[in-house]
């Protein structure tokens, strides 16, 4: 029998070197079930930061497909933190509607809500906090894989 979720926060942040045509992003994906968080670099360098915030909650719910069909979870509801206002709009209605509704098929329609997180601020909300966090494992890992290069 599946386990009904009745929470999920998704959040992401990430990061890109121009001059080096890399780019990261960082999740933290929450409910009462699980916690999974993480660091990766993008397959494709993204064409601005929009583009790779956007492409961060994409694969953060891809991510959390994952682990949905895993575990045979059913959510009811999605919260996705950002710290791009305009993402939720691009998301939903933009270029990467179809993934989008094929994330809220899978899952079996649970309510979607976008929130934005004021980033860079003095704020001590948690949401403010994980997007802090997420920042800075965002830009480690992109510095990570810079030095990498560079001495290729």
């Amino acid at each position: 029998m599946p386990t009904v979720i009745d929470i999920v926060t998704i959040n992401t942040d990430a990061s890109l070197c121009h001059e080096n045509k890399l780019a990261t992003f960082a999740f933290w994906i929450r409910s009462n079930q699980f916690l999974l968080r993480g660091a990766q670099q993008f397959k494709e360098y993204p064409n601005g930061s929009t583009h790779a915030e956007i492409r961060g909650i994409i694969n953060a719910m891809e991510i959390l497909l994952n682990e949905v069909k895993k575990n045979d979870y059913i959510i009811k509801y999605v919260v996705v933190n950002c710290d791009n206002i305009g993402v939720g709009k691009h998301i939903m209605h933009g270029e990467y509607k179809k993934d989008f509704q094929r994330f809220v098929n899978i899952l079996d329609k649970p309510k979607v809500s976008f929130k934005h997180v004021k980033s860079h601020t003095n704020e001590h909300s948690a949401r403010s906090y994980v997007n802090r966090r997420l920042d800075t494992e965002a830009r480690n890992l992109l510095r990570n894989l810079r030095s990498k290069k560079q001495k290729q």
